[in-house]
């Protein structure tokens, strides 16, 4: 047990590190031992990138399987109670003063769901009581805990403070560590890998990235943490190959708007402004592309795109022209940084001379005339004036956003309409000769559908119903999320049944809302067809799916329940593999 730790470690408090050796040496060893094969400590470098909810939804997945699943909520700035929507998170909140060394297991636990607790439901904990915590779940309460539970899942702290976090790691069956596919997140988890391995003899740390996408910014991996860390630091603090052999990348879970509480809770009418913002972004990105052809050269297309995305007004080309000339210099800045932390300094000398030249006289010929295309298409700047009427819809949309559920009937908007209809129109002439871009205008389509029928409160207050609702303590109605989750965990008959009813009403309204505007407007070039000429109906199921999913569950923050999303099957392939890890010691 003496040798759990490096030697030399000068960091970290000798008392702690007496207490944590003398409760692994003392605590009820063989209790001890029990608990540490079914806990699961799930960590992050960093704060806001799906720690907790990864931790809530691991303990979720397990109670629904069958496992007795405790909670254990060691964060000091996270609330799990309130991330579930306990009645009794608010009065855990301001309750709890808890003696640790006079209180039973019955005082720290709260009830969940069936197979559920969750255990220090409370922003609570100081650094100062991190001995006296340690002590009492390892040398007073490792007997109820191991006869209680089959599993236990630690929320631990963001970042790689010993006395907050690590203090916790020899206890452990399993470290997950969460992370984004973002620099700052890898850099933040990075240091946390340098730190745990810098402090402890052995260990195994496991990757669980979450909102992961294998499209990111060039010259970024998003999965190699080690790679994005190492480029960014020192030589002295970069993670070796030996600490490399000891990390596992363990799942890659996808974004899901139910896990993004940021989302909150969007209303039907703002959420079919979304969906239709975000396919006139593809259609804008697709006519740059097509518009291009043969004036831009591979090896910059994509980041000229991304930057013509997401700069859509072009006053002065001249200007736009040096904007751009900036950005791929920055591009490739960050090129040559990367290449020092693989080849060593050197790399800058070799390669600085010509990152500061980016297009040559031909090519900048012939990228003026590319803009200038670009600013008389009438096409594209069609998009542009209904991506701007749409934004400006759903800015003031969120400004008067519903409290819960569905929210009211959208109000018509003639601009708005008529951009929209006008779009359909062109992308329909368009035939064959852009399959993608033809898909995207059946997509579009669809959610124009959504849009308009929308503005019957009829049918907004049919999504509506489906969110139940409750009085908060200060009597404004609000959403009850706990029981949206408690639906969904325990397999709520009724609320499937009331939910299939919904789907099985909308879906005929649905069509025929597709069939009237496709009849007004002559857009049967659009309807999803498949190789013998049939409307594929099942793929507008799908996306009445995929639609009433977002709007009801976004911000939820809870996956599991869903079979048909990406993200929940990421999930429950990563809740197993832990399973299987565990088992296996």
């Amino acid at each position: 047990m003496s040798k759990i730790f490096k030697r030399g470690i000068q960091s970290i408090s000798p008392d702690l590190k007496e207490t944590v050796k003398r409760v692994l040496r003392k605590g009820g060893n063989e209790d001890v031992q029990g608990v540490r094969k079914k806990s699961i400590a799930v960590t992050s470098g960093k704060g806001g990138v799906g720690k907790t909810i990864t931790a809530t939804n691991l303990s979720i997945c397990y109670a629904k399987k069958g496992y007795r699943t405790a909670l254990i909520d060691l964060d000091p700035l996270s609330d799990v109670a309130a991330l579930l929507d306990l009645v009794e998170a608010e009065s855990a909140v301001e309750d709890q003063n808890l003696d640790f060394g006079k209180a039973d297991m019955g005082s720290f636990v709260t009830p969940v769901f069936k197979n559920l607790d969750l255990i220090f439901p409370a922003p609570k904990l100081k650094t100062v009581q991190r001995s006296a915590l340690l002590e009492k779940i390892y040398q007073e309460l490792p007997g109820e805990l191991n006869s209680n539970y089959d599993l236990l899942i630690f929320d631990l702290p963001a970042g790689s403070e010993f006395e907050d976090n690590l203090v916790f790691l020899p206890f452990m069956g399993m470290i997950l560590l969460v992370t984004n596919p973002e620099p700052t997140a890898h850099a933040a988890a990075g240091a946390y890998i340098k730190r745990a391995f810098d402090v402890y003899q052995d260990l195994t740390v496991h990757i669980w990235h979450n909102r992961f996408s294998p499209n990111t910014q060039t010259g970024f991996n998003p999965k190699d943490v080690v790679g994005n860390y190492n480029r960014n630091v020192s030589e002295e603090l970069r993670i070796d190959q030996r600490i490399t052999a000891s990390l596992r990348d363990f799942a890659a879970v996808p974004e899901d708007p139910a896990l993004n509480l940021l989302r909150g809770s969007p209303a039907a009418d703002e959420n079919v402004l979304r969906f239709l913002l975000d396919t006139l972004m593809f259609i804008h990105e697709e006519r740059i592309a097509g518009l291009a052809a043969a004036t831009i050269s591979n090896r910059s297309f994509e980041l000229i795109k991304h930057f013509l995305g997401h700069h859509k007004t072009i006053e002065n080309i001249d200007e736009y022209l040096e904007d751009i000339g900036r950005y791929l210099r920055l591009i490739a800045e960050v090129g040559v940084l990367a290449e020092e932390g693989r080849k060593g300094k050197s790399a800058r000398s070799a390669q600085t001379g010509t990152s500061a030249q980016v297009f040559t006289p031909q090519e900048k010929s012939g990228f003026r005339g590319f803009l200038e295309k670009l600013n008389s298409d009438p096409l594209r700047q069609r998009v542009i004036r209904t991506m701007d009427l749409l934004e400006t819809k759903l800015n003031r949309l969120e400004e008067k956003k519903s409290p819960f559920g569905a929210g009211t009937a959208v109000i018509p908007d003639k601009a708005l309409d008529r951009e929209l209809s006008a779009l359909l129109v062109v992308i329909n002439r368009m035939g064959s000769r852009n399959q993608l871009m033809l898909n995207q205008g059946g997509l579009l389509l669809f959610y124009f559908s959504l849009y308009k029928l929308f503005q019957s409160e009829t049918v907004t207050d049919l999504i509506r119903s489906l969110v139940p609702s409750k009085k908060n303590r200060k009597g404004a109605t609000v959403r009850d999320r706990h029981r949206q989750i408690q639906d969904l965990v325990e397999g709520n008959s009724e609320y499937k049944q009331r939910y299939l009813k919904l789907l099985k009403t909308l879906h005929p309204i649905v069509s025929k809302q597709i069939a009237n505007i496709v009849k007004a407007f002559n857009l049967s070039g659009l309807l999803f067809r498949d190789g013998k000429g049939a409307i594929i109906r099942s793929a507008y199921v799908k996306l009445l799916t995929n639609f009433l999913h977002d709007t009801l569950y976004s911000g939820l923050s809870v996956v599991i329940g869903f079979p048909f999303r990406s993200a929940a099957g990421a999930f429950q392939e990563g809740a197993e593999k832990i399973l299987q890890a565990l088992k296996q010691g």
